[in-house]
């Protein structure tokens, strides 16, 4: 009997194969959480198991020879062959090796990471990840380890076949490997969020493929590999003071070459490095104010201990990209201890102490911050968080030593909804003053998939309170952390800046209203257009932005800060290896900066280029 191409004798139901894996995978997550489960209904169907999803099973072996799965779990990802069980035949002669009656063959790329060829047994417990042939469908081992392997019995990987109508016992099939789903088969999304929670810490090191993780170039059987990426900018500046009556154009180019280079000391020992050279080109310029050095940085040089003692703790160690989804308080290169708790069903927590000592940029030079964070997830849609964050400044003339008191959602209360919230309150003292301050930043983008250009619309608002004249004692205008970057990616596939690209405001004394709306024609390009408008709570000389300043600055009479409409056009995927996108800024002043009226325009044409 062959489970690729015949039904398997244990099977006495029609077939059910799903071509859309990835639509019944989300429609399956959603109503674990969303749907009633129908009488009768084995647990395991809440999953809608389609061909095409990763998945894991924990069970055993029965007296004929048939796994049965006990417990069933998604994966974030297809992937490979994983086994985990006692070795019940081993022929070193042929080079063959069996768990579970699976028989995996060795070759000369196998890699032993913690023994040798020679120590393999029968009846020895093994871990081994597998590769199968796409011509033949043998499974091959990738690695093989027997050391400290845990009693459970497990096998991942991806669904290529399935028996199922709801009615135990159904079977799937892995590469040919045949899993059993009866009345007692539990489900589990532990492991989904778990995976998800650790993409989000850890970022590129929490793949455990060396091709998911570069996509660019693997050394030394996976354990080490390197990125490299020729990026460059072509940008376009008009009319950025506002006036007609000054100079202030300009277009210049950034030319950058960025490396990255990886590697895994063991399964829980990760680390990471890149750095970045690159140079500005000043074409035209009224102005003649660019710098033109050529800049070389090492953006990032740390470690990971992933998973300590096998408890769900993990830290990074070194210069690291601190980042959250929305870029509303994260998104820098920064030396930092960080530590992370997601071994929990339902909550994560992370912990950061900041030293900027070294940093990057001059102006964080002084600053010392301590973050403490903590996430309550009640589905894998769905991540509401609570947070604080302390700094302390050396610097005895700024000496601002704000305390950021917030809490936050991300998800989808819908399947047709991505939304979000931030709520935030500002405490502390600056230069003596005690500071009273709070903003909040709430919306929500609706996709309408079943049309044909998959059209999104986005409807957001966001303030910042600002400082009421007269007022001495207590400052009461918000201060972003000086770490954002107010950068998201809505319905297309680029991020934009979701305060204007443009003016590119931080929210701060500003209350900004935005509509948003785009299309997605092919799955790999976009077109976006966004309106956003724009008023200060309090009206005041001072706005912290890119545009020119001064002399554009608002005159302190009018709250009216104008507004701006910005369109962007992205593509990716082009021969494999090309990104390009076009943004197109528009910002028309408000009386605030009147008389300086002028429209100032944005022309920005950004390419990348994997090597």
């Amino acid at each position: 009997m062959s489970s690729r191409t015949g039904m398997p004798a244990v099977i006495r139901r029609g077939m059910v194969q799903l071509d859309t894996p990835m639509l019944g995978t989300l429609i399956g997550l959603m109503a674990l959480w969303c749907l009633p489960v129908l009488a009768g209904t084995p647990e395991y169907m809440k999953l809608n198991p389609s061909v095409g999803i990763g998945v894991e099973f924990k069970g055993k072996m029965n007296e004929t020879g048939l796994f049965i799965a006990s417990d069933i779990e998604p994966l974030a990802r297809p992937r490979s062959p994983k086994l985990r069980g006692e070795i019940t035949r081993w022929n070193d002669q042929e080079g063959v090796v069996e768990i579970f009656g699976q028989a995996i063959a060795l070759d000369d790329k196998t890699d032993f990471t913690d023994s040798a060829r020679g120590d393999l047994v029968s009846g020895k417990r093994a871990q081994i990840s597998c590769r199968v042939d796409e011509e033949t469908g043998a499974w091959i081992a990738k690695s093989i380890s027997i050391a400290n392997i845990k009693a459970s019995d497990k096998i991942k990987g991806t669904i290529t076949q399935m028996w199922v109508d709801g009615v135990a016992p159904d079977t799937l099939s892995i590469d040919g490997f045949l899993v059993i789903l009866d009345e007692d088969t539990d489900l589990s999304m532990a492991l989904l969020l778990k995976d998800k929670r650790q993409k989000r810490y850890f970022r590129q090191l929490s793949y455990t493929d060396a091709n998911l993780l570069t996509k660019g170039h693997v050394l030394a059987q996976g354990k080490m590999g390197y990125r490299l990426q020729y990026r460059q900018y072509l940008q376009n500046e008009k009319q950025h003071d506002l006036s007609g009556n000054y100079d202030s154009d300009q277009t210049v180019t950034q030319v950058q070459l960025r490396g990255r280079w990886f590697g895994y000391i063991n399964e829980d020992f990760r680390a990471l490095a890149d750095f970045r050279i690159r140079r500005n080109y000043l074409l035209a310029s009224d102005l003649d104010l660019y710098n033109e050095d050529l800049e070389f940085q090492v953006r990032q040089a740390y470690v990971l201990w992933r998973n300590i003692a096998d408890s769900g703790l993990a830290a990074t160690i070194g210069r690291q990209k601190i980042k959250e989804s929305r870029e509303w308080l994260w998104d820098e290169y920064l030396e930092a201890v960080r530590f992370f708790a997601y071994g929990s069903d339902r909550f994560g927590l992370q912990a950061i102490y900041i030293d900027s000592a070294n940093s990057l940029k001059k102006k964080f030079e002084t600053w010392t911050d301590a973050h403490l964070a903590l996430e309550y997830y009640p589905n894998e849609d769905n991540t509401l968080g609570i947070y604080w964050l302390r700094r302390w400044d050396s610097d005895d003339v700024r000496n601002r030593e704000p305390v950021w008191w917030g809490a936050r959602y991300r998800g989808r209360p819908l399947k047709s909804l991505r939304t979000w919230g931030d709520l935030a309150l500002m405490r502390g003292t600056d230069k003596g003053r005690d500071l009273d301050a709070w903003a909040m930043d709430f919306g929500t983008t609706w996709f309408m998939p079943k049309f044909s250009l998959r059209p999104s619309l986005t409807i957001s608002y966001a303030f910042g309170s600002g400082d009421e004249p007269g007022t001495t004692d207590v400052d009461g205008e918000f201060r972003q952390t000086g770490y954002q970057d107010n950068s998201t990616r809505f319905g297309g596939i680029k991020s934009v800046l979701y305060y204007g690209a443009l003016l590119d405001p931080e929210l701060s004394n500003l209350a900004i209203a935005t509509l948003g709306g785009g299309v997605r024609p092919g799955e790999n390009w976009s077109i976006e257009v966004f309106y956003h408008n724009y008023r200060q709570d309090w009206a005041e000389g001072d706005l912290r932005g890119s545009l020119v300043d001064p002399p554009a600055r608002p005159n302190g009479v009018s709250s009216d800060i104008g507004w701006e409409i910005d369109a962007v056009l992205a593509a990716r995927n082009i021969w494999g290896r090309v990104k390009v996108s076009w943004t197109l800024g528009v910002f028309h002043p408000g009386q605030a900066f009147a008389p300086r009226q002028e429209t100032a325009i944005l022309n920005k044409l950004n390419l990348i280029v994997e090597i």
